[in-house]
């Protein structure tokens, strides 16, 4: 907190908030991201990773200055929905630059959430992870709960005191038990989906994305 940064930082560095950050993110006319290291001082030359409040300031349409990260390309278009910086004093002359630019700032917020949105949603990361969990299991997905007694057997493999296990109860004494009774059921409850809910949709719409793909084939 000695640092010429920290003797800024406000409320002692009291973590903020969810609602707070979105509000910093889009009130800041420059959103700072600098990515924490463990092994170097100041903007690391080599880091590879990308924080979450690289997406988060994305997805809230903030102006973001982010430290180079070499896997950041495949995310964003540095230039056009994220600027970059290598170094301290390339970072005081951007800041100089879109303090001055403010145009250009909002063109370059803006392309930035629609590519956030688009890409990087959990909606997005659930479906490219069960591409690669269920890529060579679809038929197995599709036939999934033929067999007698299997939801005793899902209850007892999630945990009978998971959300998971809890859900799956509620289809127990079915001779066949398949993905689309969970869908049906799901389309006729009330109120908020619940986090089991919203798996099994994700999942089923993967599997409809995925079927269509092998029929246009």
């Amino acid at each position: 907190m000695s640092s010429p940064v920290g003797r800024l930082v406000q409320k002692d560095g009291t973590r903020i908030n969810e609602d707070d950050c979105v509000k910093i993110y889009n009130a800041a006319k420059i959103n700072l991201n600098l990515h924490s290291s463990t092994f170097h001082e100041g903007v690391n030359p080599i880091g590879d990773f990308a924080n979450p409040r690289t997406f988060e300031i994305a997805a809230c349409g903030g102006f973001q200055l982010v430290d180079y990260r070499s896997e950041l390309s495949e995310l964003f278009e540095i230039g056009k929905e994220i600027i970059c910086y290598k170094g301290i004093d390339e970072l005081r002359s951007l800041i100089r630059y879109y303090l001055k630019n403010p145009d250009e700032r909002i063109e370059i917020a803006a392309k930035g959430q629609l590519r956030a949105k688009r890409d990087h949603t959990f909606e997005n990361r659930m479906r490219e992870m069960l591409s690669i969990i269920f890529e060579d299991k679809i038929d197995a997905l599709h036939d999934l709960g033929k067999k007698e007694n299997l939801v005793d057997q899902l209850v007892k493999e999630a945990g009978a005191e998971t959300e998971l296990g809890k859900y799956l109860v509620k289809f127990k004494n079915r001779e066949n038990f398949t993905l689309k009774d969970i869908i049906k059921k799901i389309e006729k409850g009330e109120g908020s989906l619940t986090k089991v809910e919203s798996i099994f949709l994700v999942i089923n719409q993967f599997i409809k994305e995925k079927g269509e793909k092998i029929e246009a084939k």
